[in-house]
């Protein structure tokens, strides 16, 4: 949506009412971008069973451009607002013509930013239409844009849509499978294992090696891990590699309640027929759904690392109050690393870090076999890497000092914002809740248009790692040290199918 010329110009408006959890929110200001908005806010409402509320601001400028024809001198607001309201409803009508579901006009004199922001405060999704190329969760290029405002002062996810893209989810949505004549006990069936599984396995993890096996019993779908893709020299442990299963249950359950499948995930399950899973998530056709997991999904597919130059914009309170949330919901702590000394010390650990891997062999030669190149299945490919840092680095540097003509060099922010991952326990449990925090957070940064990237080499080393913790609070086991900032998603690193993952 554009603000009117003299939108600014307009007298103070009266407060406006939120529309509330419940609700997917749009901006329409006319045919074009706003209508492809329109159509999939209407689609994800129906998903979700919610209700559509569509917004149109207004002025009293004689050059609004929702003026179809010139107005008459000094119209009056009520009046305006008439009009505004006829249009809006007309353009309803012809972009989603019989809408099964509640929709809600709501016709705001005030700036575009004022009314969409205030009308989706608490709501599950706001959507925009993006005239630019790309859609998603990300910036608009011209500062000062209406979409850029909201995104950065939206309290609720924001989604934007251009013209002939989808904003879905990879594959089709789960549809409810479950009838009154259906035998029981339920299973899923083939499709929404693809489905399920096809969002599971676009989790992160370390050197996207997938280290992951599923399977199921009745109506659970268990992940375990797969032997033959862990990382015995980088992860000894196998911390890094149970964290990322933490992070495919995140993506099951959002993918789940997208199908209006309620999910059920229990951590470290009994054995079963001599198989060990690290999880199991029931799913349940007949249960209540999460309505804020469900609109997390279409973010599942957009989620990537970062390793280029981020803005310098600091994040918004609101922002850093979200992903905060975000963690602690799954049992983890998202603690900001303080400017000066600390951040300092902090890097000077992760430098200390860098020494030591370029003069350790095995895992020089274990990160090889996964990193660079040309890669189609698994792995980071060198065009993943990211540009290499002029300064000192904020990004993790799989290749440091090797000319590549594909990365080239950039200037990385100097003063970005570090944020340190941990939970009080440090075992299976305390692993696989950092990653349930982690992709749910990085869900919520990404529907937000912000990007991330890590600088976990410190933590790969138990000495590093234990005075990493010392350094912001030392009741938390640290796993992962966060970058964050805006920057428009980079091209995904490759996924290998589905089935390979079935066992």
């Amino acid at each position: 949506m554009q603000p009117s010329p003299a939108d600014d110009a307009d007298a103070p408006a009266p407060r406006i009412e939120p529309a509330g959890r419940g609700t997917v929110v749009v901006g329409h200001d006319g045919p074009g971008a706003a209508d492809h908005a329109l159509r999939r806010a209407g689609e994800l409402a129906r998903r979700l069973d919610d209700v559509l509320v569509v917004v149109r601001a207004y002025s009293l400028a004689g050059d609004a451009p929702w003026a179809s024809s010139p107005p008459r001198q000094d119209p009056s607001a009520s009046e305006v607002g008439a009009v505004v309201t006829d249009e809006l409803r007309r353009d309803v009508a012809r972009v989603l013509g019989h809408h099964d579901g509640a929709v809600l006009l709501r016709v705001e004199h005030a700036t575009a930013v004022r009314a969409l922001t205030a009308v989706s405060d608490g709501a599950d999704m706001l959507m925009l239409g993006s005239h630019g190329a790309q859609a998603g969760p990300r910036h608009d290029d011209h500062p000062g844009s209406v979409s850029r405002r909201c995104l950065r002062d939206a309290t609720c996810p924001v989604l934007l849509v251009g013209p002939g893209t989808d904003p879905a989810p990879r594959g089709p949505v789960l549809p409810r499978r479950r009838t009154p004549d259906e035998p029981s006990p339920w299973t899923p069936s083939r499709h929404h294992l693809e489905v399920l599984i096809g969002a599971g396995t676009l989790a992160p993890s370390m050197h996207n090696t997938q280290p992951w096996t599923f399977w199921t019993a009745g109506a659970d779908l268990c992940v375990g891990l797969d032997g033959a893709r862990l990382l015995p020299a980088e992860d000894p442990g196998s911390r890094a590699a149970v964290l990322s299963v933490g992070a495919v249950v995140t993506n099951l359950r959002c993918q789940g309640a997208a199908g209006d499948l309620g999910t059920d995930v229990t951590w470290l399950p009994p054995s079963r027929n001599g198989r060990t899973a690290l999880a199991a998530v029931h799913l349940d056709p007949g249960a209540d759904v999460d309505h804020e997991l469900a609109t997390l999904a279409l973010s599942i597919p957009l989620r990537r690392t970062r390793r280029r130059p981020m803005s310098g914009r600091p994040l918004t309170a609101s922002a850093e109050r979200d992903l905060a949330l975000a963690a602690s919901s799954e049992g983890a702590r998202l603690l900001p690393v303080p400017r000066g000394t600390t951040r300092e010390a902090l890097l000077e650990l992760v430098d200390e870090a860098a020494l030591l891997d370029r003069v350790d062999d095995p895992r020089h030669l274990e990160r090889d076999s996964w990193t660079g190149g040309v890669r189609t299945a698994d792995g980071i490919p060198e065009r993943s890497f990211g540009q290499q840092d002029r300064g000192r680095a904020v990004i993790r540097d799989f290749a440091p000092g090797v000319p590549s003509a594909v990365r080239g060099w950039a200037a990385f922010e100097p003063d970005a914002p570090l944020y340190l991952l941990g939970t009080v326990r440090d075992d299976e449990i305390g692993w696989l809740r950092a990653g349930a925090a982690l992709e749910h957070l990085w869900l919520v940064a990404t529907s937000r248009g912000l990007a991330m990237s890590f600088l976990n080499q410190v933590l790969e080393r138990d000495d590093l790692r234990r005075r990493t913790r010392a350094l912001v609070d030392d009741a938390v086991w640290p796993h992962m040290v966060v970058r964050l900032g805006y920057g428009d998603p980079p091209v995904a690193t490759p996924r290998r199918p589905w089935q390979s993952f079935l066992t």
